[in-house]
């Protein structure tokens, strides 16, 4: 006699839930493998088929066939000599001239040997006296209100308080924020070349010559906004909190990329609001192409601007789905991978 089983609604609501929950979080799952295992979120092909799976059964081993004996002679080939690269013809020379010792009286040149080798000098510090004499006239100081004293007036400084040239603060700047150079790191090397400086001076020169160099952002910032299509795009960065000694708060760099002109902008805020783009792109009008964040929301809604999505995000999607539906899923990024030939025809 077969027994009904009887389920509540509640409990097949519940059922359902449990059901949905096991499906994302394999999702997860797979999302997860594929970036730990995969070579490249971005970058990853589609499995063969074919190909040994790291988690498959072992099979046993298939039978060895007959050992047959073959014999055959292989030409070696012949090593190419390696040619040395030839050293750029902008860098500056400082010819050597290396003679033999014991040259016969009778002997005549009939040619030379020259070997270039490639050198390099350590950033050298020295000191630059600006010597400005004076002189007196006593014709002058007979005459009213003029004086007697004459001297030529101080060149120009960038910073006209400070004992550091234009020379050192560009090094400092484009160590700190070209090659990546902490202060503290800065503050060895200049120890090495014999001279002691604070990480705070360095700190300091670097706030006031980025007030001499406001001008130039906001020029640069006029220019990135003259565009009718820019990029845009936002990152994390750690910034130490002068509140708190040792902590720091997360702050967001707002980037805004001009392609035809291959200059960006960079806006820092202390958040991820969507007042940041709104207030940056108040005056653009054209095409704007993002990641699809909601922060971007009102410039999207605005008649003069037109948007336009992130086709390496919507990749990603599909390689997601790949569990979902393989053969479409493949479809599409091979599409997409086809777009991206085409691009990089152009830009070559």
């Amino acid at each position: 006699m077969e027994q009904q089983v009887t389920i509540s609604k509640k409990r097949l609501e519940e059922l359902e839930k449990s059901a949905a929950r096991v499906d994302k979080l394999e999702q997860q799952i797979q999302a997860l493998m594929r970036t730990l295992y995969g070579r490249s979120s971005e970058r990853r092909a589609f499995v063969d088929p074919n190909q040994l799976s790291l988690f498959e059964e072992e099979t046993p081993p298939a039978p060895s066939p007959e050992k047959q004996q073959i014999s055959y002679t292989r030409n070696k080939p012949q090593k190419k000599k390696p040619v040395r690269a030839e050293l750029p013809a902008h860098l500056p020379r400082k010819e050597e001239i290396v003679e033999p010792d014991n040259i016969p009286e009778d002997a005549v040149k009939i040619g030379e040997e020259i070997t270039e080798v490639l050198e390099i000098e350590v950033p050298k510090i020295w000191v630059r006296r600006i010597v400005r004499p004076k002189y007196a006239s006593k014709t002058n100081s007979e005459k009213e209100g003029v004086s007697g004293v004459v001297i030529a007036s101080l060149p120009e400084l960038p910073l006209p308080r400070s004992i550091y040239g234009a020379s050192v603060l560009a090094y400092i700047i484009v160590s700190k924020y070209v090659d990546h150079l902490p202060f503290y790191r800065q503050r060895q090397m200049f120890s090495r070349y014999g001279y002691q400086m604070a990480e705070s001076t360095m700190g300091e020169a670097l706030n006031k010559v980025c007030r001499l160099l406001r001008p130039l952002f906001e020029q640069l910032r006029l220019e990135v906004l003259k565009q009718h299509y820019l990029q845009a795009d936002e990152s994390t960065i750690k910034v130490q909190d002068s509140h708190k000694k040792g902590a720091t708060h997360l702050g967001y760099f707002w980037a805004y990329h001009g392609p035809l002109i291959r200059a960006v902008v960079f806006d820092y805020l202390a958040s991820r609001a969507k007042e940041g783009p709104n207030l940056f792109l108040q005056t653009f009008s054209g095409l704007l192409q993002t990641d699809g964040y909601k922060g971007y929301n009102d410039v999207a809604a605005r008649t003069d601007v037109t948007m336009f999505a992130c086709m390496a995000h919507a990749r990603r999607k599909f390689i997601e789905a790949e569990k979902n539906d393989a053969q479409r899923s493949k479809q599409a990024v091979d599409m997409i991978r086809k777009l991206y030939k085409i691009e990089s025809y152009c830009r070559e």
